[in-house]
């Protein structure tokens, strides 16, 4: 009979041996159970082993986590560290702006993004 590893076996394991793919697959678990502690030391893991995804979807997965969680200031600091940012890391932010800080914050972010959609717009509209 096959077991079904659990979340925290699986992060044991991938602290051994991990690929992009590996690491994608548990953050989604994380996002998918809404789990911050595993969360937390995943992202820990990474920055201790210096991994770095170089996906824009893998960081814009974790932004999503960390909003979602009510961490807006993990997801700033993610915000920060990315290096290729597409609207959906923008629309994320402006989500966690909208839910977790005051609206000037939401405004100078919204202000301050190089390009928008309509989403984006939807934000900053229903911020006036």
């Amino acid at each position: 009979m096959k077991i079904k590893p659990s979340l925290r076996e699986a992060v044991d394991l991938l602290f051994k041996e991990g690929t992009t793919e590996s690491y994608t697959r548990i953050l989604l678990d994380c996002i998918r159970n809404g789990n911050a502690h595993q969360a937390n030391r995943f992202n820990a893991h990474m920055e201790y082993q210096m991994y770095s995804p170089s996906t824009t979807f893998f960081h814009n997965r974790l932004l999503h986590l960390y909003v979602q969680l009510g961490q807006l200031s993990d997801a700033v600091n993610l915000f920060d560290k990315i290096t290729k940012r597409d609207i959906f890391s923008y629309n994320v932010m402006l989500s966690g702006y909208s839910k977790l800080s005051p609206v000037e914050d939401l405004r100078e972010f919204f202000g301050s993004m190089p390009f928008r959609d309509s989403v984006s717009y939807c934000w900053e509209w229903l911020t006036k």
